[in-house]
């Protein structure tokens, strides 16, 4: 199969993740059509290449060694709403390629507020799903109506409870789906929360090259949190390299510009190692840390 105008040849990482590290990526391709997606498939079958799905770089390391295989990047971010869903919900169709922070936005302009709990959560609407992003008082799969995937396949559409959602997860993301959209259930009327409270907790948010929260919280309705327990264990501002422990937040671990995939992951097991050994928690990586060789890895 011949390579499609879309699929790019060796394609530096770097500029393309929040945490600015990785090497090259043998090929790379932005999706906008069902049917780039299926060549796409197509031209990675062929050639027996792996295939890793980038969304907008802020939820993953990418080795320094760079990938063999395929990275897609989807491109898909139309906006459906139906504000007459019913008195207190509009239905909002949106592409998994969507920026979450822009669809907040849009939504906020339609009077639409039911998002805000999301606010300062990086990635685009397809990753939201998958990982069933959150804080404690709302999850994203608890807003899914109905999701459409590609299986590697075909396109199919998901029920809710097809999507099996757990904290941070979903069947979506155990059998390595793409959300090639979603139906959303978004509340009508005033915001959960005030703007100054959403203001406050993204300035609670170290800046720089990070990926956010970097470990799921262990236990968050006993109040065990992942950035609480690492401060706990005398780990702000550790360093490795370019890599280091965020003094703002714990749960950030932080590039410098000058780190490599290989000390970021250096970091962050010597943080898990820590937290076991001094309080017996098994923190486990909410970022997805690709491998070369091993692709997806956990710590």
């Amino acid at each position: 199969m011949a390579v499609a105008d879309f699929i790019q040849h060796s394609v530096p990482l770097k500029s393309l993740t929040w945490m600015k590290v990785g090497g090259f990526a043998d090929y790379y391709a932005e999706i906008r059509t069902k049917e780039e997606l299926r060549k796409a498939f197509e031209f990675a079958s062929d050639r027996k290449l792996p295939i890793v799905y980038l969304g907008q770089g802020s939820n993953m390391i990418l080795p320094d060694e760079g990938i063999r295989g395929l990275i897609l990047k989807l491109m898909n971010d139309q906006v459906e709403v139906d504000v007459n869903y019913s008195a207190e919900l509009a239905a909002v169709n949106v592409g998994g390629g969507m920026v979450l922070a822009r669809l907040i936005r849009d939504c906020r302009k339609q009077s639409l507020n039911g998002l805000d709990n999301f606010v300062g959560i990086p990635g685009t609407v397809g990753a939201a799903v998958r990982g069933n992003i959150g804080i404690p008082e709302e999850e994203f799969g608890e807003l899914v109506r109905q999701v459409e995937i590609f299986d590697g396949q075909k396109f199919r559409i998901l029920q809710p409870e097809e999507c099996e959602f757990v904290y941070r997860g979903s069947r979506i993301k155990d059998q390595y789906w793409l959300v090639w959209s979603v139906e959303l259930m978004v509340r009508k009327g005033d915001p959960p929360h005030q703007d100054e409270w959403l203001l406050e907790r993204v300035t609670k948010q170290p800046k720089g090259h990070s990926c956010g929260s970097f470990f799921k919280n262990p236990d968050p309705e006993k109040g065990v949190f992942a950035g609480r327990v690492i401060e706990e264990c005398g780990l702000k501002g550790k360093k490795i390299g370019g890599a280091f422990v965020s003094e703002k937040h714990a749960n950030f671990l932080m590039n410098d510009g000058t780190g490599s995939a290989a000390e970021i992951l250096e970091l962050a097991r010597k943080v898990k190692q820590t937290v076991k050994e001094q309080k017996g928690i098994e923190l486990e990586n909410e970022v997805l840390m690709y491998d070369e060789r091993r692709g997806l890895i956990r710590l």
